[in-house]
């Protein structure tokens, strides 16, 4: 028989302590619930069978078979997941399931990142020997919160004037293609008809005058022949003494005096009367 040595008996205590650590972690995930001294709650016994798990299973399979039953909706929407389960099953596949590395690797990781542990440790230790703002300093940057705002609303306002200002800049900018562009080119157009249209009134006008101009100069001329129609070259035709001395003043009258465009006018319309 092999007695109980001392250190026998601290390997023993402390596979116990192990355990009821495990235990006590099991108790805690299966109620939820701890004592003062963070002891899991010893597990309650269900009250009846409808509050056991595989109840509670069964109860959370009939409802999802009577969802999936009720509308074709949702049946082809679970059909298609579980299309897609099966025909990918990564995609639900847990992390514990990879395999996992040697020791080998695992160590070689470790040594690659051992440098950063001391540097982690000395940040850490550096955070613990940081002070503490004083409590005035903290004061008046909460005091600064209201101006802050204020701020941030009066930038959000300038915000919206500069994007209303660019609005109206591209409004101006369209109005200045369309009236100084388009629409002087459309002026310019008017102009030239309206210049083409003088010019053609000018001439004319000018033509008409040169018109007149010949006019007066016949008339003129067989004023000065006494010539009148209906009379043939060479031949006078018989007036009464009236008649003569009539022409005889209007010669004398249009050979010392230049005609005028009413006197060729005049002449004009009695060389027609006469006509007539």
């Amino acid at each position: 028989m092999a007695l109980s040595t001392p250190e026998n008996s601290s390997d023993t205590n402390a596979s116990l302590d192990l355990l009821q650590v495990r235990l006590r972690r099991l108790e805690f995930l299966l109620s939820g619930a701890s004592d003062v001294d963070g002891s899991p709650a010893p597990a309650v016994k269900p009250l009846d069978g409808a509050a056991t798990v595989i109840a509670r299973l069964e109860s959370l399979r009939a409802g999802f078979s009577k969802v999936r039953k009720g509308d074709d909706t949702v049946a082809a929407i679970l059909n298609d997941v579980e299309a897609i389960f099966n025909k990918y099953p990564e995609l639900h596949k847990n992390a514990s399931d990879a395999t996992s590395q040697d020791h080998s690797t695992q160590a070689s990781v470790v040594l690659a990142n051992a440098t950063l542990y001391p540097e982690t440790a000395s940040r850490l230790a550096s955070l613990q020997n940081l002070q503490i703002p004083p409590a005035e300093s903290s004061g008046k940057l909460t005091a600064l919160r209201a101006d802050i705002e204020n701020c941030r609303a009066e930038q959000q306002k300038i915000d919206a004037e500069v994007q209303e200002l660019r609005k109206r800049s591209a409004q101006c900018l369209e109005w200045w293609v369309k009236t100084g562009i388009v629409g002087m080119g459309d002026l310019w157009e008017d102009w030239e008809y309206r210049l083409t249209e003088l010019e053609r009134q000018v001439t004319r006008f000018e033509r008409l005058q040169k018109d007149r101009a010949g006019i007066c100069d016949v008339i003129e001329c067989l004023v000065y022949l006494d010539i009148r129609p209906g009379r043939h070259e060479g031949q006078m035709a018989p007036t009464t003494r009236r008649e003569t001395a009539s022409h005889d003043s209007e010669r004398r009258r249009y050979t010392h005096a230049e005609p005028s465009r009413a006197l060729c006018d005049t002449l004009a319309a009695d060389v027609v009367h006469d006509g007539d």
